[in-house]
C-alpha cells in the first residue's frame, strides 16, 4: 500500500486546511515527530516536511530528502516531559530507520533521526 498525499484534518475528521502535501515518492509509511514534522518513508528515500505555519504558503515546506536503499522505519520514541523520568508528552521526538549499506550489499545501517534545536 502506498500513500498518495497528506491533508490536514481536525479532531472530527473534517478537512481543516486547503493545503495538500504531494509526496515526491510513494511512501509506505509516515510518522509525525515533534508535532510539526512529517517523515514519509519510501523504499529509496525519506522525505522530511515541516508543517507548522511558519514556512511557505499554507505552512508546509519540504525540509530534506535523505536517499538510501531498502529504507524502513523500525521504531519510534516518545518525548518525555522531564528527562525521560515522567509521563510521556504524546509526541514522538525520534525515529529509528534501517537501510541498506551504501557500499556493502550484505550489511545494513541503522540511524536515529532526532529533532535538532538551534
Amino acid at each position: 500500500m502506498t500513500i498518495e498525499c497528506a491533508i490536514y484534518v481536525d479532531k472530527h475528521g473534517e478537512v481543516s486546511r486547503s493545503k495538500v502535501i504531494n509526496w515526491h515518492g510513494k511512501p509506505r509509511t509516515t510518522q509525525v515527530i515533534d508535532g510539526k514534522y512529517v517523515l514519509a518513508f519510501d523504499t529509496s528515500f525519506i522525505e522530511i516536511w515541516r508543517c507548522d505555519g511558519e514556512f511557505g504558503e499554507g505552512g508546509v515546506s519540504l525540509v530534506q530528502i535523505i536517499p538510501g536503499r531498502d529504507i524502513r522505519m523500525i521504531g519510534k520514541e516518545e518525548q518525555k516531559a522531564d528527562l525521560g523520568l515522567g509521563p510521556g508528552t504524546g509526541y514522538y521526538d525520534r525515529v529509528y530507520v534501517a537501510m541498506g549499506h551504501p557500499e556493502r550489499v550484505d550489511r545494513q545501517v541503522v540511524v536515529e533521526l532526532v529533532i535538532r534545536r538551534f
